[in-house]
């Protein structure tokens, strides 16, 4: 299940909360900026027609933060080798 809501702060103001986090988004219905976790972005679009665009303007802070993660690096510290001996070569 998900979770969203959005609301209502002030004309061309709102604060959005879902599962991930908030996000607030500033800007009239047809171009506004949203600001969040994943970066800010930048909306823009004809109301009631379905035609919209978004462009992402800045990452994140916690962009690298979630894909360590996602993930994770391997140690080599943990790893074992084999120790093989080498045989000189003699041509």
């Amino acid at each position: 299940m998900r979770f969203r809501k959005s609301i209502k702060l002030a004309p061309g103001l709102r604060l959005n909360l879902s599962g991930r986090g908030a996000s607030l988004t500033v800007g009239p219905r047809g171009a506004s900026v949203n600001f969040g976790t994943r970066g800010a972005y930048l909306n823009s679009g004809i109301p009631g027609t379905g035609l919209y665009s978004r462009t992402k303007l800045s990452n994140g802070k916690s962009s690298r933060q979630r894909l360590r993660r996602r993930y994770p690096a391997r140690s080599t510290s943990r790893r074992r080798f084999k120790s093989t001996t080498m045989a000189p070569c003699y041509s």
